[in-house]
């Protein structure tokens, strides 16, 4: 993906941050479906885990140098419950029952 990613910014000669969506055709080889300048809203995901994208473009873009002290966390659990639900009727709509049992949030078991 980094490969056909790249390929696809560097014609459109693209220097930052970007968003793009991919679909995989019958015989596995990706197509770019939708691009766009911006991060995604997934950016909560990185930004959990100690990594703040936004603020690292920030830097680089103004010509500041980046924040290297930033500390990642490893043990961080982040959900997509609208991703979650997205994908359970998916799997529903086209009758993959057993992978949508596996569309569910973490279980809290009590102390």
């Amino acid at each position: 993906m980094v490969e056909y990613a790249t390929t696809a910014l560097k014609a459109l000669n693209w220097h930052g941050m970007f968003n793009t969506d991919w679909i995989c055709d019958d015989a596995g080889l990706p197509h770019l479906i939708d691009i766009n300048g911006r991060l995604s809203g997934a950016v909560a995901v990185p930004y959990e885990a100690g990594i703040d994208l936004p603020w690292l473009w920030y830097q680089v873009s103004a010509g500041l140098t980046p924040d290297t002290g930033m500390q990642e966390q490893s043990d961080v659990n982040v959900r997509w419950l609208l991703g979650d639900g997205i994908a359970l009727v998916e799997h529903l709509l086209t009758g993959k029952f057993r992978q949508a049992l596996g569309v569910q949030s973490h279980e809290v078991v009590p102390g």
